[in-house]
């Protein structure tokens, strides 16, 4: 098993303590994954008022932040221990408001070459209507070279 799918479970299992999180997770406060299996992750997220952009809906820039959250998670579960990603790309589509309540997180990892995936992320509302889907485009990098 690899070193990033140990950290998966000790994430699920709660044993990961906060101040032990990347300094991104710790500050936009983002929840903890709920499960993961390869190539998938999913997130169960209670989104709170706190978070309104106004109208009741959840900022949709915060939206954002976790759909490439949960596309860099679930790169986690398929990469080898040695291997880093970027987020090349990310293009989010709303479909419907998000407010207040449980929202379900599911982030699927599509291999599409060697050094490519493709990580689609869908928002569910607790009623399970798709309220945004995120596709985004994750590329291993070498910590020696541009992404360009």
């Amino acid at each position: 098993m690899s070193k990033w799918k140990q950290a998966l479970d000790a994430a699920v299992s709660g044993a990961v303590q906060a101040h032990l999180m990347p300094p991104h997770i710790q500050y936009l406060s983002l929840p903890p994954i709920s499960s993961w299996k390869d190539n998938t992750i999913t997130i169960d997220w209670q989104a709170t008022e706190d978070i309104y952009q106004g109208g009741g809906m959840v900022f949709g820039g915060y939206l954002s932040a976790l759909a490439d959250y949960a596309a860099g998670t679930a790169m986690l579960t398929c990469i080898e221990d040695d291997q880093q990603f970027a987020t090349r790309n990310l293009e989010m589509t709303f479909k419907r408001p998000v407010k207040a309540g449980l929202v379900t997180i599911i982030a699927e990892v599509r291999p599409s070459d060697a050094q490519e995936f493709d990580v689609e992320v869908q928002f569910l509302n607790a009623d399970n209507n798709l309220c945004a889907v995120c596709h985004v485009r994750q590329t291993l990098i070498s910590l020696t070279r541009d992404i360009a």
